[in-house]
């Protein structure tokens, strides 16, 4: 097996692996680039499992289900990064952040979700983690950066 290896892995309190994220600074990206950059992860094998998985992009954040086939077309959920991450920088710096600073940030954001009470109210642009089932899997769990087995 090649090793397998995560920007990020977030993990429910009882230390299962709930979601693998991957993050990509990438300059042009699109809803195709990102099924078939996942697409090809998985095919190879090149990520660990985890319940969820996560691809954050500088534009999109995309959202994959427990189960979802590798040839599903689209993630299940999309979101603007912009306004997932816009409490922890300006708008404007996702066009020139660097792949480890915005890898940090969704640390950063990711370690925030696990470590509060998230509400439609308080985050309403976070309603895809609500409504996906992702936040009920990882609150108060655990988030590991650069996660290699």
């Amino acid at each position: 097996m090649p090793n397998q290896l995560a920007d990020i892995m977030v993990y429910s309190p009882n230390g299962q692996a709930q979601l693998a994220v991957e993050v990509k600074a990438v300059k042009e990206e699109d809803d195709d680039w990102a099924n078939e950059f996942r697409r090809n992860l998985l095919y190879e094998d090149l990520i660990p499992r985890a319940t969820y998985f996560l691809m954050v992009l500088r534009e999109h954040l995309y959202l994959w289900l427990p189960n979802s086939p590798i040839e599903q077309e689209g993630a299940n959920y999309k979101a603007k990064t912009k306004d997932v991450l816009g409490r922890f920088l300006e708008v404007d710096e996702l066009t020139r952040i660097s792949g480890q600073s915005l890898e940090y940030m969704v640390g950063s954001w990711l370690n925030a979700v696990v470590g509060s009470v998230v509400t439609r109210e308080d985050a309403p642009e976070l309603d895809w983690v609500l409504d996906s089932g992702l936040y009920d899997c990882i609150k108060d769990g655990a988030v590991k950066l650069e996660y290699q087995i």
